[in-house]
């Protein structure tokens, strides 16, 4: 039996052209790659910075903390509140940092204006004769106020 052939002439175009697709392909293999090897180095380096951050936020946190702590104590309880906010499980530290560092700024702000008012009527005191040697008013001489005239 003679074996017969379904196909007779030349080659048809595209085989000419599978050098070319399989090249292409091997470039794309390639492309994608190197794409996810990208995507990982990315992905690591997020992993990292987002560490850093959260180191950064609990020391910034626990600085606040320390902070607030060697602050004196006052008579309005601004040094506790401030530490049962800093103590508080239930807010995060991003919150403590973000919350907290307004808060204890506004603190200190506070206790310059109290110090720089008492320093104010100290010396006030001091004008009107009000202040004894131990620093309280006269008890044995009532407080009299005299009119000045600077002229």
């Amino acid at each position: 039996m003679k074996p017969t052939t379904l196909y007779q002439g030349g080659a048809p175009a595209t085989f000419s052209q599978i050098g070319q697709g399989v090249a292409e392909g091997i470039g794309r293999i390639g492309e994608l790659y190197g794409a996810g090897i990208s995507s990982i180095g990315k992905s690591i380096s997020q992993g990292i910075d987002a560490v850093s951050e959260y180191k950064q936020i609990t020391d910034s946190a626990n600085a606040l903390k320390k902070a607030v702590k060697s602050l004196p104590d006052d008579d309005y309880g601004s040094k506790s509140f401030m530490m049962e906010f800093l103590d508080n499980p239930e807010i995060s530290d991003a919150q403590k940092v973000r919350m907290g560092s307004g808060i204890m700024e506004g603190a200190i702000r506070n206790m310059f204006d109290i110090r720089k008012i008492q320093e104010t009527n100290r010396g006030r005191l001091d004008l009107q004769g009000m202040r004894g040697a131990q620093g309280g008013a006269s008890q044995t001489q009532p407080v009299t106020f005299t009119e000045m005239s600077l002229h």
